[in-house]
């Protein structure tokens, strides 16, 4: 059973994706999300994958990953379900049908495929066929979905079929994305900050470590920035973040606004309850008056 919580967490970060993409479609920024996720430190663009639309054959999109040795094709299928309610679900069995039947003509070499495939999937076909052709290639093929996994009675008809050709299958299933979402594969970041003045408070107990801390602004947009140029926010720094970002015309944040400008500035600190942070690693000078304080994987 999906909770509200775990609910909200994965689509908070397939919001962050979509707004971070600017693409204004949240089934297909979950299908940006578990791309990106896969495949961190690819050159390619994740545009350049897709075969969805009409005549896609239940195929939604395809990386070929070529190498002299071994190269490799991956095969997708994506679900993404708009509701806490529909998540509980499983991904549906109609689409092990296609995959099936997708994977047989693709291994027949059935040219017939390119009156029933689209431009962008009659390319990858192409590509795979030439591939397959003067190198060992691997293949798998990937369900994925924010909901539960393929009925096993379905999974086990589709491994049957697909087996034949030693093809793998993998699925990501909301159970998968909510483990990733907690112990993220992210690439290792470190931050520094100063604290003002004395106007800092620590604790720890044992090897979990805290502090309280007064920051400038200037320093606190370095944190959330990209490669501390104050003109780019960096979104990963929010991809755990449970609340969206409510827009700047949101009554609470046009007030938040309001009082930095106003001349009643200097009660910021006292009418605002501050942000509050987690990270792996969190080191300091105690004591000191205005310590450098550094820490490593801000979200």
């Amino acid at each position: 059973m999906i909770t509200a919580l775990d609910w909200s967490a994965v689509n908070t970060a397939v919001e962050n994706c979509n707004r971070r993409h600017s693409i204004n479609n949240l089934a297909k920024a979950f299908s940006y999300f578990i791309l990106e996720n896969l495949f961190p430190n690819s050159d390619e663009q994740i545009d350049d994958y897709f075969t969805d639309g009409s005549n896609d054959c239940g195929i939604d999109a395809i990386k070929i990953d070529r190498n002299d040795n071994q190269s490799h094709v991956h095969i997708f299928q994506f679900k993404y379900f708009s509701s806490q309610k529909k998540a509980n679900h499983n991904f549906p069995s109609g689409e092990t049908d296609k995959v099936i039947s997708f994977i047989d003509r693709l291994f027949d070499k059935d040219t017939t495929l390119e009156k029933i495939s689209n431009p962008y999937l009659w390319d990858k076909i192409l590509e795979i066929w030439e591939l397959y052709q003067h190198s060992s290639t691997t293949f798998t093929v990937y369900f994925c979905s924010n909901g539960q996994k393929l009925d096993p009675n379905r999974k086990e008809t589709l491994l049957n079929s697909i087996g034949k050709y030693q093809v793998n299958f993998e699925e990501i299933s909301f159970s998968e994305i909510i483990k990733n979402l907690s112990s993220p594969n992210s690439t290792n970041t470190k931050h520094k900050f100063t604290a003002i003045e004395k106007q800092y408070l620590g604790r720890s107990d044992g090897d979990i470590k805290g502090m309280v801390a007064t920051i400038s602004a200037r320093d606190l947009l370095q944190l959330i920035c990209v490669d501390n140029t104050l003109d780019r926010v960096n979104p990963y720094v929010f991809d755990q973040n449970i609340r969206v970002y409510l827009g700047k015309d949101n009554p609470v944040n046009e007030s938040i606004v309001k009082t930095a400008l106003s001349d009643k500035s200097t009660y910021f600190w006292y009418l605002n309850n501050g942000i509050t942070a987690v990270c792996s690693s969190l080191a300091y000078r105690d004591g000191v008056r205005a310590p450098v304080v550094e820490i490593e994987n801000l979200q």
